[in-house]
């Protein structure tokens, strides 16, 4: 019976291991995707509500590469996540085409790192 209890745990904890690395692995796609774009020129010495794009995306390409590199950010960078998402709320609604799927996409990797490491 405690073989039994023993594989039981073992699989609960590679389940949990799998999930883990599915949600890392969707990041990444996210990523490589928004990656093998080209930044929207138009965004280009842009600010929107106080907020300078270009900055902003560096920011975030900052922060993602981190994250991906190292599996986790100091404290400082993990703020710096948090304002970039806050501000990607403001610039999201102000943008529309291209622009707007990018800044979207900034958004989706912004929020799924947050959301990770909170389950994580």
């Amino acid at each position: 019976m405690s073989e039994l209890l023993e594989l039981r745990k073992e699989l609960e904890e590679t389940q949990y291991k799998l999930r883990r690395l599915e949600e890392l692995q969707n990041i990444f796609r996210v990523w490589v995707r928004l990656r093998q774009k080209l930044f929207p020129s138009h965004c280009s010495g842009v600010d929107v509500r106080g907020i300078d794009l270009v900055m902003l995306d560096s920011d975030v390409a900052g922060c993602v590469s981190t994250f991906l590199t190292r599996g986790q950010l100091e404290q400082r960078q993990n703020e710096s996540l948090y304002f970039c998402d806050e501000c990607l709320d403001v610039v999201n609604r102000e943008l529309q085409g291209y622009e707007g799927w990018y800044y979207r996409q900034l958004k989706a990797l912004t929020s799924a790192i947050i959301e990770f490491q909170r389950k994580w």
